[in-house]
């Protein structure tokens, strides 16, 4: 890159920055300077001793907190404990009287489940009967109705026969 010429304004401009950019740091405080006392403020160190005792004071009230939570936890964890043992025993009686229940109704049902198998093997046995005298009559109409359509197709190509050697003849007889 080439260099660039300063003219004697822009070195009169460098010149004012150079000797006022330290002051205008300074007030604005920002960044200390060799020069300048570089001790920290007693106000300040004050200030952050207070500090770091109140984060010191909110780490143990944190802690306390903290074992609070841990000893509600475990009563909770106690409560749930004892809540599931009475629950399951509970839903074991209950079981236990179904089974008990369902056993009794078992046996009120056998006698008569007996007296039901009878009665639908009765039925079974009358109804494959009737569905055998039915299929017997529809096979003896079946049979007959094969007959007629033996009949009628043999009638109709009789028919068809002697229509076609009459066409036949007719135009045997123009030709």
């Amino acid at each position: 890159m080439g260099e660039t010429q300063v003219t004697k304004d822009q070195l009169l401009i460098i010149d004012y920055v150079k000797d006022h950019l330290k002051n205008w740091m300074e007030e604005k405080r920002i960044i200390p300077f060799p020069d300048r006392d570089t001790s920290i403020n007693p106000q300040l160190l004050e200030r952050m001793v207070r500090v770091e005792e109140g984060i010191k004071h909110q780490n143990t009230n944190l802690e306390k907190m903290m074992i609070q939570m841990d000893q509600k936890f475990e009563i909770i964890d106690k409560r749930f404990a004892e809540n599931r043992e009475d629950m399951n025993t509970r839903f074991n009686d209950a079981r236990i009287d179904m089974n008990t229940r369902f056993e009794t109704m078992d046996m009120k049902f056998t006698e008569h489940r007996e007296d039901m198998n009878t009665r639908f093997n009765d039925a079974r046995v009358d109804m494959n009967t009737r569905f055998t005298a039915m299929d017997n009559r529809y096979t003896d109409m079946r049979e007959d109705m094969n007959k007629r359509f033996n009949r009628q197709s043999q009638y109709l190509l009789v028919i068809f026969a002697a229509i076609v050697t009459s066409a036949v003849t007719v135009i045997l007889q123009i030709s």
